[in-house]
């Protein structure tokens, strides 16, 4: 269930802030409403166990890959630190699967910019 926080109304488009359990899963329900997702440059979404929060990009992946357990790196993640479970791209990557995974292969987005 979606609670409408905060709209703000443009000569063509609306903006509104809604607050949700999980933007992906329990979206608002709005007529023409789009998900827009963060993602890093490269677009390979939330690869790492975890990774820092605010970072620029995924760090290279490890010799092994990321689910070898010597890649773990202990339970405890930090206070800065997130799962990607806990992020929209993360959750986006997970539902989207192969198929979403296939459309982006290969393809960069600059930052500040927008793919479709």
């Amino acid at each position: 269930h979606a609670t409408t926080m905060l709209r703000w109304q443009f000569a063509r488009r609306a903006v509104s802030l809604h607050r949700t359990s999980c933007a992906v899963t329990a979206p608002p329900s709005l007529p023409g409403a789009a998900l827009v997702v963060p993602g890093n440059a490269t677009l390979v979404g939330a690869r790492a166990t975890y990774f820092e929060r605010g970072a620029s990009g995924p760090p290279p992946e490890p010799a092994g890959g990321w689910a070898a357990s010597s890649n773990w790196c202990g339970m405890d993640a930090g206070p800065q630190m997130l799962y990607p479970a806990q992020c929209i791209d993360g959750v986006v990557g997970q539902l989207g699967g192969r198929e979403l995974r296939a459309s982006l292969e290969g393809r960069q987005c600059e930052v500040g910019a927008a793919l479709a």
